[in-house]
């Protein structure tokens, strides 16, 4: 027999369900690793509110999962709530259990007030066609991806009522009725998180400095979340303020990965180009300043053009067309530019 239980219930098996998450999706993710998967899922300790994880069980063993998140990249936190992590163990697939997982997300983030759902996909988009889905934006990452929307309500659950299955809370209004959060609360924010979120983000970015700019950075988007209303429950607001972290430091690794990246391939793939010392001097701290010093030498267009290449790792035939360029003239371009920051680069001593 098949049921769908919160996390929250069988919080010993999360060391099993980040393993599985870690396995699925660390080529999407850079830098992205278990531990930071697991921390997450652990935060999941709320039932009936966002973030949650819900989990698949046949006969009491575990057999997929799906989670209802406040914001699932930062490119698109204007939206929420997002579907995510969506997954079956292969053994199982085929037998419509990620189908019920995403319409019990969907019918829960509809039990607590929220019109629309949201979910991203890099490969999976006509799955969630053949439910309902509708895109409503496109990105691109490690992979190009399909944003996809929902209205709650028709992910109604068909076994019983939403009401029977997911009672209100006794303390807490529908979000539609909620009462706006005092600023007494928001005061004590930085009071009750800054040092927690400093040590978390000591503890996952190694830079004490960084930890610092993380809890700014985290305090002004949960600031900003209760203000909108969007953290109506009290109970869940460490979880929220913790998967923010979470997806903080995510953010953090992305760009760090595609920056490194950057840097490795623009100062290694033109032999130009003079090798100022090892990879791990290149991407230090002082490395990437005297890159970036560099490009900002450069004029506006190869400044431009090697930002698309490079740091955005936009695709060459996208670069070419934006700038009206046959695909010689932008490998001239690119060649030609290289070589202007080679020359800057070149007094570059360590």
């Amino acid at each position: 027999m098949l049921s769908i239980e919160y996390l929250a219930d069988h919080l010993d098996l999360a060391p099993v369900l980040a393993r599985w998450h870690y396995d699925e999706w660390r080529e999407l993710i850079p830098n992205w690793g278990y531990e930071i998967a697991l921390d997450e899922l652990q935060t999941h300790r709320n039932r009936a509110t966002v973030p949650t994880t819900f989990v698949a069980l046949r006969d009491e063993v575990l057999v997929g999962s799906a989670s209802l998140l406040v914001e699932d990249l930062p490119e698109w936190r204007h939206l929420t709530p997002w579907v995510a992590s969506v997954y079956v163990i292969p053994s199982e697939r085929g037998r419509q259990i990620g189908s019920q997982l995403v319409r019990h997300a969907v019918a829960v983030a509809g039990q607590l007030g929220f019109p629309t759902v949201y979910l991203l996909t890099p490969g999976q988009a006509e799955f969630y066609r053949r439910l309902g889905w509708a895109e409503v934006g496109v990105g691109s990452g490690a992979r190009p991806y399909v944003v996809m929307a929902m209205k709650a309500a028709a992910g109604a659950l068909r076994t019983g009522t939403l009401e029977r299955r997911f009672p209100a809370h006794p303390h807490r209004a529908p979000v539609a009725q909620s009462q706006p959060i005092t600023e007494a609360l928001e005061r004590n924010l930085a009071h009750q998180y800054w040092e927690r979120l400093r040590v978390f983000g000591t503890r996952r970015l190694g830079d004490a400095a960084l930890a610092e700019d993380l809890a700014q950075e985290v305090l002004r988007r949960v600031t900003e979340a209760l203000r909108n209303g969007r953290v109506e429950n009290p109970d869940a607001l460490a979880a929220f303020v913790f998967q923010t972290a979470t997806h903080v430091c995510m953010h953090h690794y992305r760009s760090r990965g595609r920056e490194e990246r950057a840097l490795e391939r623009m100062t290694g793939m033109d032999p130009g180009i003079p090798s100022p010392g090892p990879l791990d001097a290149l991407v230090s701290e002082e490395a990437r300043t005297v890159v970036h010093r560099a490009l900002g030498q450069l004029n506006h267009g190869d400044r431009d053009l090697l930002r698309r290449i490079y740091f955005d790792e936009e695709p060459s035939t996208e670069t070419a067309n934006r700038l009206k360029l046959t695909a010689g003239a932008l490998r001239v371009r690119k060649h030609r530019a290289l070589e202007r920051l080679a020359g800057l680069l070149g007094e570059w001593r360590l």
